[in-house]
């Protein structure tokens, strides 16, 4: 960083910065001098140390190696940083070769864990009062955390960090897709709760989520990573990048258990890759309008409102049939589901077997769907339940039910 960086990041009132230690390339007066100026600026370094991603520590005599190195720092700079973050998306190939993969993601969750607990130990032998910080989640990625526990890693971290800013995400931190499991997908920026919601079913609901890098890139260039590497644009433009960082101090205000936020990151690197373009600085150092909303925020605090995220369901009004409604032959059936961010689908089921779908990919805010239903003259005599789901454009799926008889014709 220049002078001009340290001065901006003062004058912001910055509490935290990120910054990367290589355990296989470390230089001691470097890193006590960036430390030493920080500290001497009010500001608390957060280390994530990292080796070679090529040769990740897995056998024994490296995880032993790795463990040291951190609990060595730790004590070298007991009390001075924020935290220590063992590893750098762990998940991703990208950092942890040789991994088994799924879609580039990797899933040595176990090899990660026997990692994470050597240097647990390590640094709260060294420095008891630091936390210890598991390393960056690409995206949000709840499942390789669920390995984590599964692996016995409870206990030997006390935040999770995740990253936001990964795959290209071109979206606003609002909005969110669901996978077809009904879980938000991981590089949504709201899977945040789905990080929560392993943890507190792990026993884990007193620690934090530290969310170590967000941000959103400005390149004109391609995306070059993730499933739709070279499918879609790398980046936002600067005013969609102000907007949506502004949005996601917003979302994490609301949020009590993230209790960190740090942007990735402060000034542009050279390229225009996309990595390259996620600096709150252009290269020559000139603010963009995502700075303004940083050191807004840092002085003025959240001026949003409102919450952050559709989770509500549809709205369904049951017009036809009425309730314990007697009939011998055909039914009709007459139904509405409501929701602001539109209705795809509406789907009738008959004592849990499905009817029909009424699916409109224009998801109007209010959908309809009518059947005469020849059907039900199959049906037994006697009671049987009627049953609407609506979904909304996030999948938030709403039930209402109705009983109704059949009787002799």
């Amino acid at each position: 960083m220049t002078s001009e960086d340290y001065a901006r990041l003062h004058a912001s009132g910055t509490h935290t910065v990120r910054l990367f230690m290589f355990a296989s390339d470390y230089n001691d007066a470097a890193y006590r001098d960036v430390a030493g100026r920080l500290r001497a600026l009010d500001i608390t370094p957060l280390f994530v140390v990292v080796g070679d991603p090529a040769h990740p520590p897995t056998d024994p005599a490296a995880v032993d190696a790795y463990a040291r190195f951190v609990g060595a720092r730790a004590a070298e700079f007991r009390g001075e940083v924020a935290g220590w973050e063992i590893w750098n998306e762990e998940d991703a190939q990208a950092w942890w070769a040789g991994a088994p993969s799924i879609d580039g993601t990797a899933r040595d969750a176990a090899a990660y864990t026997t990692l994470l607990q050597a240097t647990a130990r390590a640094v709260r032998a060294a420095d008891p009062h630091t936390p210890v910080i598991l390393g960056g989640l690409t995206g949000n990625d709840y499942r390789f955390l669920a390995d984590v526990y599964r692996h016995g890693g409870r206990g030997s971290f006390d935040a999770v960090a995740v990253h936001t800013d990964t795959a290209c995400n071109l979206g606003a931190p609002s909005g969110y897709l669901r996978d077809l499991d009904g879980h938000i997908n991981q590089f949504s920026f709201l899977a945040y709760r789905e990080v929560r919601r392993v943890m507190v079913a792990n026993g884990d609901a007193r620690r934090t989520i530290w969310m170590t890098e967000l941000g959103w890139s400005t390149s004109g260039s391609l995306c070059d990573s993730g499933r739709f590497a070279g499918q879609k644009a790398g980046g936002v433009s600067e005013a969609d990048q102000a907007a949506y960082t502004a949005q996601a101090f917003h979302c994490l205000r609301l949020t009590k258990y993230v209790t960190h936020a740090l942007v990735f990151r402060l000034r542009d690197g050279d390229g225009d890759r996309p990595d390259d373009r996620f600096g709150l600085l252009r290269a020559d150092g000139s603010p963009k309008p995502a700075w303004d909303v940083y050191d807004q925020y840092l002085h003025g605090g959240d001026r949003l409102r409102g919450a952050c995220g559709d989770f509500t369901a549809p709205r369904i009004t049951i017009r036809l049939p009425r309730r314990h409604q007697r009939f011998p032959k055909d039914l009709p059936i007459s139904v509405r589901a409501s929701d602001r961010s539109g209705v795809p689908r509406i789907t009738l089921l008959i004592d849990g077997r499905k009817i029909r779908n009424f699916t409109d990919p224009r998801a109007p805010r209010t959908a309809r769907g009518f059947i005469d239903w020849q059907g039900a003259k199959r049906l037994r005599p006697g009671r049987h339940i009627i049953t609407v789901l609506a979904l909304d454009r996030y999948r938030n799926t709403a039930r209402r039910a109705v009983a109704v008889v059949k009787v002799k014709g």
